[in-house]
């Protein structure tokens, strides 16, 4: 499990982070969004044991990260975006250089790396120099690195930043097979989609903040209440005066088709169809609509920045 608790940290009178705290039981991913500087990246690398904790605390696998770096390191792997690779070493040369600082011997790390290489799907490369990889295979060689230590908390910070679509899909496929390893993940992304598509649980950062918290369909069913859809066989007529009096909002027409938002659907809902019904209209269908994430994250953030 990773655990942060009121994580701040400063540099100089700004606070980059301002009070984070979340939990990520072992095999779940969550993931981090926000607008560049909201201090996601800052967060991870606290949590990771990469820079100091200004206030809070910060556990992995149970080990405090201030009172046990090495050990609370040990236990995390990180991918961390556009990270430096050592170009002129071999993947082989590479991977064993890192298992042997993890303290395997010599012979232990060669064995490593090429587990991990064939794991990664870069077995025919492990002779080559890295310097000849293309950017997808780069990131495989990262993801490589932050698993040399069998580590059960992972930082994935932008993970597929760079990748075309079939590396992207092929990276997030392995994303998914930690979970069923029970590996616990704190991924940060700017892709919505694969926010929506891997994570548990969703925590949006702003100016250092959290500012929501919750499983993807929480978030879409936040704010705004849910949306539904009303079909007609005749669409000419618009039937506003069958919304008046009702907890309904963004009601719209087009082309026998009626779109609103409420928070109360229980209630709502089978009162909109009853004076539709009485008003004369057909109904074919009432469905609901689903709220993207990333619609749900922008009026989140815009939301934020208008309280700020």
């Amino acid at each position: 499990m990773i655990r942060l608790e009121r994580l701040v940290r400063t540099f100089g009178t700004a606070r980059a982070v301002d009070g984070i705290s979340l939990e990520v039981p072992d095999g779940s991913i969550v993931a981090l969004l926000g607008p560049n500087g909201a201090g996601k990246t800052t967060t991870v690398r606290m949590a990771a044991g990469l820079i100091g904790i200004t206030q809070g605390r910060a556990w992995i696998d149970d080990i405090d990260v201030v009172e046990q770096p090495a050990d609370a390191r040990a236990r995390a792997g990180l991918l961390m975006g556009e990270a430096n690779l050592y170009d002129t070493m071999t993947l082989q040369g590479y991977l064993s250089f890192f298992g042997e600082a993890y303290g395997l011997t010599p012979a232990t790390a060669r064995r490593r790396a090429a587990e991990l290489a064939a794991e990664v799907g870069l077995s025919d490369r492990l002779t080559k120099k890295i310097e000849s990889f293309s950017k997808g295979m780069r990131q495989r060689v990262q993801l490589a690195r932050a698993l040399v230590n069998d580590p059960p908390a992972l930082f994935l910070d932008e993970p597929t930043s760079g990748l075309d679509v079939e590396a992207a899909i092929e990276f997030r496929e392995r994303i998914k097979e930690f979970r069923h390893e029970r590996r616990c993940i704190v991924l940060c992304t700017h892709v919505l989609a694969e926010a929506e598509e891997l994570a548990d649980d969703v925590v949006v950062i702003q100016r250092g903040k959290m500012v929501a918290h919750g499983t993807p369909t929480q978030l879409k069913r936040s704010n705004q209440g849910e949306r539904y859809r009303v079909r007609l066989a005749k669409g000419l007529k618009k039937y506003e005066a069958v919304f008046k009096g009702l907890a309904v909002e963004d009601v719209t027409f087009t082309d026998g088709i009626i779109d609103f938002r409420t928070r109360e659907p229980l209630a709502t809902n089978p009162e909109i169809i009853r004076r539709l019904v009485a008003a004369g209209a057909d109904v074919i269908a009432v469905d609901e609509v689903d709220r993207t994430l990333q619609e749900a994250y922008v009026d989140i953030v815009r939301s934020a920045r208008d309280d700020g």
